[in-house]
């Protein structure tokens, strides 16, 4: 596999299965409901290949954590591309709640 391809699929496949998460508001992204979710397995993945770097920022709700990976379009631009994801952890209230979601800002 060519160099950073993993990385293009992996925001292409993040895009693919993005939706609504809640009826009544705004979120939008892949909803995850454990740490084993293959989603998140590849993006810890990706995190350690391409050196990520991760912010987390804690509120009394949950935490969102911003990942920022820096991969190199080398079939069409030849320049860098910086790739945004956002995981929002959210505190369990209740049974059948996600354990958070996952989006990709840019």
């Amino acid at each position: 596999m060519s160099v950073y391809k993993e990385l293009f699929q992996f925001a292409e496949e993040v895009k693919k299965k993005s939706h609504q998460i809640y009826p009544d508001a705004a979120d939008y992204g892949v909803r995850i409901e454990n740490y084993n979710n293959p989603i998140i397995v590849n993006l810890k993945l990706l995190i350690g290949m391409y050196n990520g770097k991760v912010t987390t920022t804690r509120y009394a709700t949950g935490a969102t954590q911003e990942i920022f990976i820096l991969g190199f379009d080398e079939w069409n631009t030849k320049k860098e591309v910086e790739f945004v994801f956002n995981y929002v952890h959210i505190r369990k209230k209740r049974c059948g709640d996600p354990q958070g979601y996952l989006y990709l800002q840019h």
